[in-house]
């Protein structure tokens, strides 16, 4: 089954998000990044049961991180470039810039959900049935 790790510092988004790719067959892990403690975010990190087939990632989020730069900590911590999806509400060069250099998928809010599915499978290469 493809395992998706979702980070947001909004629960209602990740609500969202996770029941929506579920439906379809999907492994959604869910982190509500409102807690800016490393602590929190290593040991939910350390919960997943092996490294997720894909990351998606808020870019503003609390705290001192992107999450451009939380993309990069799991990559490093899974020793492997796991394929991203960053979402933003941001239309600066900047946010569009870190997604470029970090080799990421950039959707612009208010995301459709088809649009995230579609992405997906446009990124792993999968359907929804090939997900399950």
């Amino acid at each position: 089954m493809t395992r998706i790790v979702a980070i947001d510092d909004e629960p209602a988004i990740l609500q969202a998000i996770g029941d929506y790719l579920e439906h379809y067959g999907y492994d959604v892990s869910t982190y509500p990044y409102v807690n800016v403690s490393n602590d929190g975010f290593t040991n939910f990190c350390d919960e997943l049961s092996g490294q997720p087939d894909l990351i998606i990632v808020d870019y503003r989020l609390p705290g001192d991180l992107t999450g451009a730069q939380i993309i990069d900590n799991m990559r490093q911590k899974y020793e492997t470039d796991i394929p991203a999806i960053l979402f933003t509400g941001d239309i600066s060069r900047k946010t569009a810039g870190d997604a470029k250099e970090g080799d990421l998928y950039l959707l612009y809010k208010p995301v459709r959900m088809e649009t995230l599915r579609t992405t997906i499978e446009e990124i792993l290469g999968t359907t929804p049935d090939a997900a399950g």
